[in-house]
């Protein structure tokens, strides 16, 4: 039936992610983090994965930059706090039982927006107060490629960036 489909979908889908981290990682070391931190290449954003051992997973560009690098950190940091993979899980059992229901559709895609939301507030505050705007300006090829509407162009942004002499 209609649940089983979205089981098999959603655990496909998340076992295709994490064999895709497993072998593109390459570890780094960060002392300072508590967590296992990675670089992967061709992820389209920085994130934190696993439910029982978490590790943060950064994008080479991320990788290269000190002060992005220390905001990614604190905002991955925060998910890991906020205990977040566990909430990702209990949204995709929601979305698995009630996968006929547009509001609980509706309601997976608020929560996962207000985890986002929470995890800045959450890393600015560990962060600093005189962080705030830097930490504003720190925005991944994957947030500029959804903000000009192409979600998927994350990889053609990130070229474009590399190439381009002017920061953006």
């Amino acid at each position: 039936t209609g649940a089983a489909a979205m089981a098999l979908w959603f655990l496909a889908t998340n076992l295709r992610f994490a064999r895709f981290l497993r072998r593109g990682r390459k570890p780094l070391s960060r002392p300072d983090c508590p967590l296992p931190v990675y670089e992967v290449e061709g992820i389209p954003s920085p994130c934190l994965a696993g439910l029982f051992r978490p590790a943060v997973y950064l994008t080479p560009a991320v990788a290269g930059d000190p002060r992005r690098e220390r905001h990614v950190l604190a905002h991955e940091l925060t998910h890991a706090r906020h205990l977040d993979p566990l909430w990702s899980l209990i949204r995709c059992l929601c979305l698995t039982v009630y996968w006929f229901d547009p509001l609980v559709w509706i309601a997976a895609h608020a929560s996962r927006g207000d985890c986002e939301l929470a995890c800045d507030e959450g890393a600015l505050r560990r962060l600093g107060e005189g962080e705030r705007i830097p930490y504003g300006e720190t925005r991944t090829y994957g947030q500029l490629a959804a903000a000009i509407g192409r979600p998927s162009a994350c990889r053609a942004v990130g070229g474009a960036c590399h190439s381009n002499p002017i920061a953006i």
